[in-house]
């Protein structure tokens, strides 16, 4: 028996947040990130904790999510405000901003100039909802 999935989402939900942005520009915004992640070693390691402790498996998720919110393809099925407000003990409102720091700085290495503006505006989301679960306050990205 073969089974086919068709998405019935609507187009504007299924297509990336940038016209130009593709699989290998996430990939590489991803390696960036964990580049200079890497030269923050504790923000690293509470980092890993949400995963279990585990920063192989934390990048992973992290790919499969981002590549998620910004092509919306569907990848990451999990839950990160839930895992994060989890760990929220682990972490300090600065935290959130290096963290936010060195993802435009990721942003700005890898993501063609068209797409950068869009890709922001998503991770602005994101660190408003992950503040919100973590800390009870949005805190969006500075421009």
């Amino acid at each position: 028996m073969h089974t086919e999935l068709y998405d019935i989402r609507p187009l504007a939900e299924r297509s990336p947040v940038h016209a130009s942005l593709e699989h290998e520009h996430v990939n590489a915004l991803v390696s960036s990130l964990v580049e200079l992640l890497e030269d923050h070693s504790s923000l690293k390691e509470r980092l890993a904790e949400v995963s279990g402790g585990d920063w192989s498996d934390h990048v992973y998720r992290m790919t499969q999510f981002w590549k998620t919110a910004l092509l919306r393809c569907q990848s990451y099925t999990g839950r990160p405000a839930y895992l994060f407000s989890n760990k929220a003990h682990l972490f300090q409102q600065d935290d959130l901003d290096q963290y936010k720091a060195l993802f435009r700085a990721a942003c700005a290495k890898t993501i063609p100039l068209p797409a950068q503006a869009a890709v922001v505006k998503v991770a602005d989301t994101v660190a408003d909802s992950l503040s919100q679960a973590m800390f009870g306050t949005p805190r969006t990205m500075a421009a």
